[in-house]
C-alpha cells in the first residue's frame, strides 16, 4: 500500500494538471497505482485499520472500486485532488504506523 502511494506521487512529481490531462500514460499509470492501493487497503486488518485512525479506509477502497468499475466517468480533477491532497496524507500515516 505504501509503496503504491508513494509511487503515485513519484509519477505525478513535476507534473502539472495540464500536463497529467494531456498524458493518458501518466493517467493509466496513476489511476493503476491508486487501485493497488485501495486493493491493499481492503486487506488490511480491522486491528490494524484500529490502530490507524486517521485513515479514511472506507473512501481508499470506495476509490478503488470507482476507478475499476466506473472507469468511463473518472474525472480527473478528482484524481489530481487525491494525489496532491490525500496521499501525502496516507503516505505519512503509514510511515508513522511503520516507524519509517
Amino acid at each position: 500500500m505504501l509503496e503504491s502511494a508513494r509511487l503515485v506521487l513519484q509519477y505525478a512529481t513535476g507534473v502539472t494538471f495540464d500536463a497529467f490531462y494531456d498524458n493518458v500514460e501518466k493517467q493509466d499509470a496513476i489511476i493503476r497505482r491508486i487501485e493497488l492501493v485501495g486493493e491493499a487497503a481492503n486487506q488490511v486488518s480491522l486491528a490494524t485499520r484500529a490502530a490507524l485512525p486517521n485513515v479514511d479506509w472506507r473512501r481508499i477502497i470506495g476509490m478503488r472500486h470507482f476507478v475499476v468499475h466506473q472507469y468511463r466517468d473518472i474525472d480527473l480533477e478528482v484524481v489530481w485532488g487525491v494525489i496532491k491532497e490525500h496521499m501525502p496524507r496516507l503516505i505519512r500515516e503509514l510511515e508513522g504506523y511503520l516507524l519509517l
